[in-house]
């Protein structure tokens, strides 16, 4: 049956600590920006501690109501724009609301009570008001095993996507080699107009945006021969300056004010780029909306190259098309799955 999500609670909503992040410190900082892709560099040395399997809502600004669950033992401090919730767990297990938090079922509600023009707000008051449909404690664990394999196996892949761009990292740049020496092929996005984007059109279009926000993407009927290819790299010359996104999915189209690098080591250059942001800033232009050019990304000097690098590069495409086939599948057992 559907009740609102208050009558589940065991305890009060807990808002977490407004505190300085620190580069250093005891505890690991949960931040709303960060809890999308679980990467947590911050610290504090004091603050509210999450427990395992804790969740919190995000519950302001562009991605309020955003949710996360704290699937593991390490000590962390959530902060002042996340909300924990605590559940009846004889009612409603936290995993199984965290996998229904990804259906429309909460995403459609959550559009519509969200409040707020400017800054958006989806505060515990409203979130007590969500509709939520419960099956039997014993069902809801049944759905949970069922998911669950599905999930580890996708962070496997993360770490391991993780590990190799860390590797990559750590290396020093060579002043004596730049990008555009390691390219094969290039092109800047296009300026599509307002009737070429639909939502039910072939093609997916990449912007400035969606770099790295996990792909969302927009519908469009542009034309076939401005498609860009698994392994190529997008990089955004407005605004999102110093982002880099590998295409993993095919159908995709480059939108204005991105460059588009095709390379057979796309992750040195994704790298290469990453670490020289401050560098890009520095010399772009505009007072509002920053920008470069293209040269000024083929002129950057690239991360010093091994024998094996080519081979690694392929490996990384294949690993990010494979979580990109786990996720799908997941997504799609949870719609099976939960009403």
């Amino acid at each position: 049956m559907a009740i609102k999500l208050k009558e589940l609670y065991k305890d009060n909503p807990e808002y977490g600590a407004p505190l300085p992040a620190l580069s250093l410190g005891k505890y690991k900082y949960v931040r709303q920006t960060d809890i999308k892709n679980k990467i947590f560099n911050t610290f504090v040395n004091s603050g509210p501690l999450l427990k395992k399997d804790d969740i919190l809502i995000s519950r302001v600004g562009s991605n309020a109501g955003e949710t996360y669950i704290h699937d593991t033992e390490e000590k962390c401090v959530f902060a002042g724009f996340l909300v924990r919730y605590h559940f009846d767990d004889l009612k409603l297990k936290n995993k199984y609301f965290y996998y229904w938090t990804k259906t429309s079922k909460y995403k459609n509600q959550v559009k519509k009570m969200i409040t707020g023009s400017g800054q958006p707000q989806f505060n515990p008051p409203v979130v007590s008001e969500l509709m939520i449909f419960i099956p039997k404690i014993e069902t809801q664990q049944q759905i949970i095993d069922i998911i669950e394999p599905i999930e580890k196996l996708e962070k496997i892949i993360i770490q391991i996507i993780n590990n190799i761009e860390k590797s990559f990292f750590s290396r020093s740049l060579n002043f004596q080699d730049s990008i555009k020496k390691n390219i094969i092929w290039k092109t800047n996005g296009y300026a599509y107009e307002g009737y070429e984007k639909i939502n039910d059109g072939l093609y997916k279009i990449f912007t400035i945006k969606n770099i790295i926000d996990d792909f969302k993407f927009s519908r469009t009927n542009v034309l076939k021969n401005n498609l860009i290819n698994i392994g190529d790299l997008v990089t955004g010359l407005s605004g999102t300056i110093g982002t880099v996104g590998i295409i993993f999915e095919s159908d995709w189209v480059s939108n204005q004010r991105t460059l588009t690098l095709r390379s057979n080591i796309p992750l040195n250059l994704k790298i290469a780029i990453e670490k020289q942001v401050d560098f890009l800033l520095k010399n772009a232009t505009g007072a509002v909306q920053k920008n470069i050019t293209m040269n000024d990304i083929l002129n950057l000097k690239t991360i010093e190259k091994k024998l094996n690098d080519e081979l690694i590069n392929k490996f990384y495409i294949k690993l990010l098309l494979l979580k990109n086939k786990i996720i799908k599948i997941k997504n799609c057992e949870i719609k099976l799955l939960i009403k």
